[in-house]
């Protein structure tokens, strides 16, 4: 299983990112996180990680930010590298899915000083999510290693506490990474302190895995910024596995390595402290002093070796009237640059382990990763066509003629044998799809059978009823097609949207009735149909809660047609009640008959009955500032406004305003119910279920069809005349 059957191709966000990091871990390798200063570093980058098919990090600093919108911008206030990093951003989102790997865009150290571009990046971030529902960065870094402990903690905390639930990954650094970088010198600490204590990390860990799971930790155990003689200084990369087994202690988990670990200043390193570092939990190293020299060097080695070339535009060693554009052109020297940084980029993913098999690039489908009880269904295999289709055909005979004395010496050729097919959809032409569907039936059957034994199957009505609502987000018919490696019809695809609505109902069943490992094992199974998008989608939709003013009104909104209502409610204060002795009753008790019952106006102009009449407060639905009975004298407008008090049984418990504007009577109506069914709901939650199974808090679709052309009216014709 290669990384695109782990995650989609591209620039990764929330869950993804953690979905590749802990593919990092269990497989042992890194990423290497390439700095880049233009279009032309990013690009060297993406070529290199797609010529070895391996996942990347590409990352912009501070300074490299600014470049990158130019350095004729002014940067008092970090706006040139706000700008310069938002614009890398959509440069790289831009171009990754065309390399076709998966891209991590990261932003590098941010110290405190800093801060104002930090802030930029996230506001941007934030924007990006309001129109396409996740960031525009992947990740970003604070390095507040300079200030005390607890200050830095604080500040990760706060950004943490914002970054989170737009699904952006935080790394953070404890302990201080050596030398100078962007403005940031270390040169002078004293190396103590370029070790961090596994005391500090748990408290990162503490910290910040309150808010979310998705973050790194890029502790220092002797690193420095920059490129150093070997032996000049002492990395320790053992030291992160104190790291990991004192926070794994300290939860108690069962994960060998809790922690996502950062190796910054990794040039220059050797490949055995890489390697340890490695297999102690880091998954991202920081590659950018190797990279800046390897594009100098192919730039410097085609300027030496075409020296003679580019000193004028005209004449070179091939005559004196050559022109020399093909070697002064920047597309051809700054390119040599761009290709020994990408051969330096492989280098460094060669170095952290980061070549590995993909397979989806060979179009194998996801079912091969199918947790859903091996033993149910022996899903995910795709049997081997090209295997399996043998053609045989008879060849002419080419052996000469025996003579019948010789015969006894011929040797009798044995008939070759058919290969029996593995599959019995082998002579379908679609062994490949069909098989695949029938994993997923297969699942859906042992599923079925599961919950039948568990006494869950046949549910009856009423369970069915209280099941949480389905809401699942599957993928379209594109989408599905590729994962299935075939172009699916229209009938094949709702074929599948079928078993999966089924297993998604089965799982709805397992987890409502306690069976968590059974709905686990469901879910892994839906989650690779699903959007990597759900959360977003299913959240686009949702409306914000009425809100109660001080007086425990609520304003609430109603429409149908042309027409809006806005709708005021409130409860009714009832005074407390008195017994009423009710007289001329056939057949008096010795005591007397008591009767509680309140008179309410229901807004219907009802005739006056026997009951006697009692003095408490009455309901009142002002439309327009008029009663209900004379705003809508039509009593089919009257029964469709009360329908949601009704269905809702509070019927007479809240006094209701309405302003309406728009319409005709109908449309009006309409939308004061909707406009009330609205309020019922933010007052009564109970009945939110019963309202919206009456349809009553959506919106009406239906409009008045517009007048044709030609016509009387939308579908009426004028009557034919003969004369």
């Amino acid at each position: 299983m290669g990384v695109l059957d782990i995650v989609p191709a591209g620039v990764l966000t929330g869950d993804n990112v953690r979905k590749l990091f802990d593919y990092a871990k269990e497989h042992k390798f890194a990423i290497p996180a390439i700095n880049v200063t233009s279009s032309s570093t990013a690009n060297a980058a993406l070529e290199a990680a797609r010529d070895i098919k391996s996942p990347i990090i590409i990352q912009v600093s501070q300074g490299g930010s600014a470049y990158f919108a130019g350095k004729g911008l002014a940067n008092d206030k970090q706006q040139a590298s706000i700008t310069g990093a938002v614009a890398a951003a959509h440069h790289i989102r831009t171009v990754s899915k065309a390399y076709g790997v998966p891209v991590v865009l990261h932003s590098d150290h941010c110290a405190k000083k800093l801060l104002p571009w930090f802030d930029g990046m996230l506001a941007a971030d934030e924007e990006y999510f309001k129109q396409h529902q996740e960031p525009l960065f992947s990740s970003h870094m604070l390095d507040l290693s300079e200030e005390p402990k607890d200050q830095n903690i604080a500040t990760c905390v706060k950004y943490f506490k914002r970054m989170a639930p737009i699904g952006i990954w935080l790394e953070m650094e404890i302990g201080i990474t050596g030398g100078e970088e962007d403005g940031v010198d270390n040169t002078g600490v004293d190396n103590n302190s370029l070790y961090t204590q596994p005391e500090d990390v748990y408290d990162v860990y503490a910290a910040l895995s309150q808010i979310s799971p998705n973050f790194s930790i890029a502790a220092a155990f002797g690193n420095v910024h920059g490129v150093y003689k070997p032996g000049n200084v002492r990395l320790h990369p053992e030291l992160l596995a104190k790291h990991q087994l004192y926070t794994k202690e300290k939860i108690g988990g069962k994960v060998e390595h809790p922690l996502f670990l950062v190796f910054h200043g990794g040039s220059g390193s050797t490949k055995q402290e890489i390697k340890t570092a490695v297999q102690n939990g880091v998954v991202k190293m920081n590659v950018d002093t190797d990279t800046q020299f390897a594009y100098l060097a192919g730039i410097r080695d085609f300027v030496l070796n075409k020296k003679d070339y580019l000193l004028t535009q005209v004449g070179n060693p091939e005559g004196s009237d050559k022109p020399n554009k093909k070697f002064y052109d920047p597309r051809i020297w700054v390119r040599e640059g761009e290709k020994t940084l990408a051969k330096r980029v492989q280098e460094a993913c060669a170095d952290l382990g980061n070549i590995i098999p993909n397979s989806s690039l060979q179009h194998s489908c996801r079912f091969k990763s199918c947790g859903l009880y091996q033993s149910l269904m022996n899903a995910l295999r795709q049997p081997l066509r090209a295997a399996l289709k043998c053609r045989y055909t008879t060849a002419a005979p080419t052996t000469p003629f025996v003579p019948p004395a010789a015969l006894q010496d011929v040797i009798t050729r044995k008939r070759r044998e058919k290969r029996k097919p593995e599959s019995p959809t082998f002579y379908t032409g679609r062994s490949d799809f069909f098989d695949q569907v029938s994993s997923l039936e297969t699942a859906v059957q042992h599923a079925r059978r599961s919950l039948t034994l568990l006494q869950l199957l046949p549910l009856p009505a009423f369970a069915r009823a209280s099941l949480p609502p389905a809401q699942p987000v599957w993928r379209n018919r594109e989408d599905m097609s590729a994962l299935f490696a075939r172009k699916l019809t229209t009938s094949r695809y709702r074929r599948i949207l079928t078993l999966l609505s089924e297993l998604e109902e089965y799982q709805r069943i397992a987890g409502t009735a306690g069976h968590q490992d059974f709905r686990e094992a469901i879910t892994a199974v839906l989650q690779m149909f699903e959007r990597s998008d759900k959360a977003a989608v299913l959240a686009r939709g949702k409306r914000k809660p009425v809100q109660f003013d001080k007086y425990g009104r609520t304003c609430t909104v109603g429409k149908r047609k042309e027409s809006t209502a806005r709708v005021w409610m409130i409860p009714v204060q009832q005074p407390k009640q008195k017994a009423v002795v009710v007289e001329n009753t056939p057949a008096q008790p010795p005591n007397g008959l008591y009767s509680l019952e309140p008179v309410v106006d229901d807004a219907f102009a009802r005739t006056p009955t026997s009951h006697p009449k009692v003095n408490v407060t009455t309901t009142t639905i002002l439309v327009n500032n008029l009663p209900l009975n004379q705003f809508f004298p039509s009593p089919a407008d009257r029964a469709r406004i009360v329908r949601p008090l009704k269905l809702a049984g509070v019927l007479g418990a809240y006094n209701i305003f309405v302003l309406v504007r728009g319409g005709g009577t109908t449309g009006q109506s309409g939308a004061v119910a909707h406009g009330i069914a609205k309020g019922v709901v933010a007052h009564v939650p109970e009945v939110d279920t019963v309202l919206r199974r009456a349809k009553l808090l959506r919106r009406d679709p239906r409009m008045v069809e517009r007048k044709k052309t030609g016509m009387a009216k939308a579908r009426k014709r004028y009557t034919w005349v003969k004369r």
